[in-house]
């Protein structure tokens, strides 16, 4: 997520938040408007990314490809129940993090 403020130098120093984007490439889209809006109006526009992994999918997601790591390493069959549940888990999660 990338949070976009305008601030303010002067009388004292603001900062407020005008936009978030879901992702970079939205931003992208729009920066340049949002930068001669408030070059126009005397601000400095600033961001913050958050790109903390922490949301369910990307844990889901975690969680899945670590039990598929761990089954690898101990070098089980691949041909095992246990294997081809932890690599349906992970294939899932994959799935869902692409959106598909």
């Amino acid at each position: 997520m990338v949070k976009v403020y305008f601030e303010t130098t002067t009388p004292a120093k603001t900062a407020t938040l005008v936009a978030q984007f879901d992702n970079e490439s939205t931003y992208n889209i729009c920066a340049a408007a949002l930068e001669e809006y408030a070059q126009k109006h005397g601000f400095i526009v600033t961001e913050s990314c958050d790109e903390t992994p922490d949301s369910a999918l990307n844990r889901e997601l975690l969680a899945a490809l670590e039990e598929l790591s761990a089954l690898d390493n101990c070098n089980y069959d691949r041909g095992t129940s246990a294997f081809i549940s932890a690599w349906a888990k992970a294939r899932a999660a994959i799935a869902k993090a692409k959106g598909e």
